[in-house]
């Protein structure tokens, strides 16, 4: 018996590259990918809600 792999699909460049894998993925990751910006000092993120999640939900994502 033959076995098939079914590939991951390829990410999109439109979209967030880890909102397959975000618990706070909505659906703005999966249209537009977020652009890079300065947060909490001398840390650089690109997220779409950065600014909404307080700092101890980050740590578990």
């Amino acid at each position: 018996m033959s076995v098939c792999c079914i590939p991951a699909p390829r990410l999109s460049r439109e979209k967030c590259k880890y909102a397959p894998l975000c618990p706070f993925a909505t659906e703005e990751f999966w249209k537009e990918k977020p652009k890079l910006r300065k947060s909490n000092g001398d840390h650089f993120v690109a997220c779409h809600r950065v600014e909404e999640l307080p700092a101890w939900e980050l740590r578990g994502a």
